[in-house]
């Protein structure tokens, strides 16, 4: 278009009311400016708003405000770049449980990154490293070829039925060989120093496998945060 049939008057302004001159986009002038009023404005102050900007010293109030405190919530230390976890597996031969039977012999460890599994007094244990939420899983493969009920307990400082933080069972009903599967959770804040034990119970006999239908029998033990 030639300038001649464009040229704006002298007395032009840019509110689109004298001149032909039409009023600058929202994005050029802070004529009527949208601050803050929603997420989408063009213009924002600094401040803690869900509309403003953040400033350039904020910070996070959350347990997560800083490299430490994230380390120590995931992992558990500031000098750790992994959540601790044990988990031990059954490899020994079958177990014959006519009661309360606790593990011993045959358990190993596959994953131990804080040397958490021992054998103290012949039995099988898990020893937590330190203070926190801690999740526990006892899973049980095995037959069963009797009616009654068959139980997988973790217990907590012993051997002992009296000190279970976890229990589940498994019921036959039947006079026929079936195969048995039984998973025992829990989740705690346990102190530094506790031992977990694990073991099985039966009010009628059944065998205890390594494996059964391709599901080991194993325990596991992980760090969930702090308290």
């Amino acid at each position: 278009m030639a300038l001649e049939a464009n040229v704006a008057l002298v007395t032009h302004d840019h509110a689109g009311i004298t001149g032909g001159t039409s009023r600058l986009l929202q994005m050029n002038t802070h004529q009527n400016a949208d601050t803050d009023s929603s997420t989408s404005s063009l213009h924002h102050t600094l401040g803690s708003g869900a509309t403003q900007a953040a400033q350039g010293n904020h910070g996070h109030t959350t347990q997560f405000n800083s490299i430490t405190n994230l380390q120590n919530s995931v992992f558990g230390s500031t000098s750790r770049t992994s959540r601790p976890v044990c988990e031990v597996y059954y490899e020994g031969g079958p177990v014959y449980i006519g009661g309360d039977i606790f593990a011993q012999g045959g358990w190993n460890a596959v994953v131990d990154t804080d040397g958490m599994f021992s054998r103290p007094g012949g039995f099988s244990a898990i020893t937590i490293p330190f203070t926190g939420r801690w999740s526990m899983h006892f899973h049980a493969a095995g037959t069963v070829g009797v009616i009654g009920y068959s139980i997988g307990r973790i217990t907590r400082n012993s051997a002992n039925v009296n000190a279970s933080l976890a229990v589940a069972s498994f019921g036959c009903p039947f006079n026929t060989a079936v195969e048995l599967s039984i998973d025992a959770y829990a989740e705690r804040v346990l102190p530094a120093g506790d031992r977990l034990y694990w073991g099985n119970w039966g009010s009628s006999p059944w065998t205890l496998h390594a494996s059964n239908l391709g599901m080991q029998t194993f325990m596991t033990v992980r760090y969930v945060g702090p308290n």
